[in-house]
């Protein structure tokens, strides 16, 4: 919750403000929401305060549900183990808890009056009419897996640990000077002339015999090594593919149509844009100008000086009781009387209204058969998959399993950890990262675990066998090894040829002359500084670097993509802070951010020595 709620939010004085909704529960008169915790096993202790397997349970399980998008839902909990992920966590919950118990004991507190002002102005719990809306914030808090006490309790002490970081970091600002001399080093501009030598000019390159290929093959072996490769033979118990084998009755899609048949009915539905007014006076004049002809979007135009509030689709329970009966009265096209609601005085324009409707069984039906075909076979999906363990803890093989519980196999000669088979084409593993995953993390000659799998299903694999990983044969890749050698001589020549005219231009010729007698052309960058360099121009970040070590007229060479390439550094241009304020400005504000983060690191590592830490490794362990 924490995570996603503060999203919205980029200061520090926002965040602290934010985190002052809490205490306003206590006063809206909730039940039992300040309750004390159960006794759970400690993973850590923090002085006397105790972090419970269970809360660490909960802030891992936020995080990994944070980074399934980057891995594409695939991470599981061995994985984030692997990465450190749950001491990551726990040390976050440490280094918090330290700040909160520091809090406790210089006696901050939280005011409820302030509480209660911040969480009805705050936007992240408001509804489309700008309304603190209870439901949304009882939405959020179950998305986000918290219950009403454990977020009173993080935020209670979020707010004071944040003003307690306010105030150590309080007046922290980057030194001037410091500032200055960053932006010279980082703002300064250089221009170079640049000749590209391309190594397809480059011929006469000799046919190359079979010692020098040997000698290629073998010093470039990372380039025509084959992955390794393994034998596996997969068992799937999938509930899609039972379902098309489930005969569902009428009767039984008739007895489902007929006891969710309430659940199936869709609402009125209605398209509403408001202008909303100060006072009834202003609601009214504005009715008269509809009454003249006037559009409802050149009437909002005339009194609020904007378009009118788009309010979407909505259904009547949605909407504001005082409102309701003014949106879901008028006919389509039409629009309101003045009505009045906590927000001032309204006219509401329905632009479209989709009526109430009842599906029926026919258009139902299919839908239902499907939702019954497959709800059974998830019931015999885990039924099949305990079968299934059954056989195998009984000593047979996997192969004996399937065949008594008549389960297809499939077998995958030689995949590799792309999903390959050795000559390139697909194998039924491609596009499965996590089957594929699990064939390469299970040993030699063992079988996996029982996997669950997207879809509700189960899959175990047979690793029969394993190819390493090995140098393919020079016969084998002859070709690519020719065409890489080829490509090698013709890249060292233009560097030669490169270092050759950086030697001339150094010499006191000009670029341009000796461009013009090997028949090429010069380019001029643009202006580059330090971080980046011109593409366009021949000009890689390697390049960059080395014009940051010349003076003006120096040369220097590097390789490019298409060849080798000289430059000759032609003008400097130093930074000048007056004419680029953002640029400064976002310096001192990195910089100040910086050290900023530096103070409350050391302020915590003070906080280390003072206040005891513990773990518990083995609960840690137990936990997950």
């Amino acid at each position: 919750m924490l995570n996603t709620l503060r999203a919205s939010v980029s200061s520090w004085v926002v965040k602290i403000l934010f985190l002052l909704l809490v205490a306003s529960f206590a006063v809206w008169g909730i039940g039992d929401i300040f309750r004390s915790p159960g006794q759970e096993a400690t993973v850590a202790k923090v002085g006397d305060v105790a972090i419970t397997g269970e809360q660490l349970s909960r802030e891992f399980r936020r995080e990994m549900n944070r980074l399934q998008s980057l891995f594409r839902g695939q991470l599981d909990v061995e994985q984030a183990r692997q990465m450190g992920l749950d001491r990551r966590v726990l040390n976050d919950m440490i280094s918090r808890t330290l700040f909160n118990v520091y809090a406790t004991e210089i006696g901050m507190t939280v005011p409820d009056n302030l509480v209660v002002q911040q969480i009805r102005n705050d936007p992240v719990f408001r509804n489309d009419l700008g309304q603190f809306d209870r439901s949304r914030f009882n939405f959020l808090l179950q998305q986000n897996g918290l219950t009403e006490p454990e977020y009173v309790a993080l935020l209670r002490r979020d707010i004071a640990r944040d003003h307690l970081v306010s105030a150590v970091t309080a007046g922290v600002s980057a030194p001037p000077a410091l500032v200055e001399a960053l932006h010279s080093y980082r703002a300064e501009t250089r221009v170079a002339e640049t000749l590209l030598i391309p190594a397809s000019s480059i011929t006469g390159i000799p046919t190359p015999d079979d010692a020098a290929l040997a000698a290629f093959h073998e010093g470039h072996a990372d380039r025509y090594q084959a992955p390794e490769y393994r034998s596996v033979a997969i068992v799937e118990l999938s509930p899609q593919e039972l379902a098309k084998e489930i005969k569902v009755s009428d009767e039984d899609v008739r007895a489902a149509y007929e006891e969710r048949r309430g659940g199936f009915n869709v609402p009125e539905r209605r398209q509403i844009e408001q202008i909303v007014f100060p006072d009834e006076a202003a609601a009214k004049a504005a009715a008269d100008m509809l009454r003249e002809g006037l559009a409802f979007a050149e009437v909002a135009q005339r009194t609020t000086g904007g378009a009118p509030i788009d309010l979407g689709t909505v259904e009547r329970a949605t909407m504001l009781q005082e409102l309701s009966d003014a949106a879901f009265t008028p006919a389509e096209g039409q629009v309101s009387a003045p009505v009045q609601s906590p927000l001032g005085w309204h006219l509401l324009h329905v632009t479209e209204v989709e009526p109430a409707h009842a599906p029926t069984f026919e258009e139902l039906e299919e839908e239902l058969r499907h939702d019954i075909a497959m709800n059974q076979a998830v019931d015999s999906i885990i039924s099949i998959a305990n079968q299934l363990e059954d056989e195998l803890a009984g000593g047979a093989s996997l192969k004996e399993a399937a065949e008594q519980l008549n389960l297809n196999m499939t077998q995958i000669e030689a995949v590799s950890a792309a999903g390959k088979a050795p000559n390139g084409t697909d194998t039924a593993l491609v596009g499965r990262p996590a089957l594929l995953s699990l064939a390469f993390s299970t040993p030699e000659g063992e079988d996996s675990a029982l996997t669950e799998t997207r879809g509700g299903g189960y899959a175990i694999l047979r690793v029969n066998s394993v190819q390493p990983p090995a140098l393919r044969p020079l016969e084998e890749v002859r070709e690519q090894v020719v065409a890489d050698w080829e490509a090698a001589q013709r890249a060292e020549a233009a560097a030669e040829k490169a270092e050759a005219a950086a030697e001339r231009v150094r010499g006191g010729e000009a670029l341009s002359a000796v461009a013009s007698e090997l028949g090429l052309t010069v380019q001029t960058s643009k202006p580059v500084r330090r971080d980046a360099g011109d593409p366009a121009a021949n000009v890689p970040q390697e390049l960059t670097a080395k014009l940051f070590t010349l003076e003006d007229g120096g040369v220097a060479t590097a390789a490019v993509n298409e060849g080798h390439v000289v430059a000759q550094l032609t003008e400097i241009e130093p930074a000048d802070a007056a004419t680029d304020s953002v640029r400064v400005n976002d310096l001192r504000r990195t910089v100040t951010e910086a050290m900023t983060g530096d103070i409350i690191t050391q302020f915590g590592d003070a906080l280390r020595r003072e206040v005891e830490v513990t773990t518990n490794p083995s609960a840690i362990d137990a936990l997950f």
